[in-house]
């Protein structure tokens, strides 16, 4: 192997060690921001909040690696669908990493209001969710086309969360006006649990494509 190809193949496994590192990062935020919502901690959703821009920074560095091995290497084939998809990942990991931070502003605001009830099937759907998450980067690491498409299906189940949530939210306004400033805030948690299992998906999709050039149908 050529000094260069040495080179280029080392900046390939960089680049995916770059994004599982960021991966791990936006997992991490998810977990904090949920966990501040239920446990009221305003400093945690604070320090969640701030640790979103080490998210941000890590997709620029990605991007500009990714644009550089474009730029340089010219990949064909296999390569290319890898970069080209990591392009369009590292997208979908900071934006469902915007939504932790969506979550933490709710959980600061929330925390200094009487708790509605207590939380059951939120952390439930929180907890789908981050699995959803941990096990898409998992397939990204074995290109494993199965355990996509599983995970894929698994959004039914969080659209379902979202909508018995929602039904159950609506009654309470209905019930008592006065909580619908509770039940507001609450209901942008529940929806930005609900996008990031939409940018899950996205990520599944594009895990595929890179391990059998196909593409599937969005839903």
């Amino acid at each position: 192997m050529s000094d260069v190809r040495k080179t280029y193949s080392q900046e390939l496994e960089h680049l995916q060690q770059l994004l599982l590192e960021m991966g791990a990062m936006a997992e991490e935020l998810i977990k904090n921001s949920v966990k501040a919502l239920i446990e009221k901690d305003s400093a945690l959703a604070d320090r969640t909040i701030a640790a979103d821009d080490a998210v941000d920074a890590k997709e620029a560095e990605i991007d500009a690696l990714c644009l550089k091995l474009l730029a340089l290497q010219q990949p064909m084939a296999g390569d290319l669908r890898l970069i080209g998809s990591i392009l369009k990942i590292v997208t979908d990991v900071e934006r469902l990493s915007d939504h932790t931070t969506k979550i933490s502003k709710k959980a600061k605001i929330l925390s200094e209001m009487p708790q509605l009830k207590p939380y059951v099937d939120l952390p439930d759907m929180a907890s789908r969710v981050i699995e959803m998450f941990k096990l898409s980067l998992d397939a990204f690491v074995r290109r494993d086309v199965e355990m996509a498409f599983s995970i894929m299906g698994m959004d039914s189940a969080i659209d379902d969360y979202n909508h018995k949530i929602f039904r159950e939210l609506v009654q309470y306004m209905i019930k008592d006006p006065a909580c619908i400033n509770y039940v507001s805030h609450l209901m942008v948690v529940v929806q930005s649990l609900e996008r990031i299992a939409d940018h899950v998906t996205n990520i599944c999709e594009r895990i595929i494509f890179i391990a059998t050039g196909d593409l599937p149908k969005s839903n």
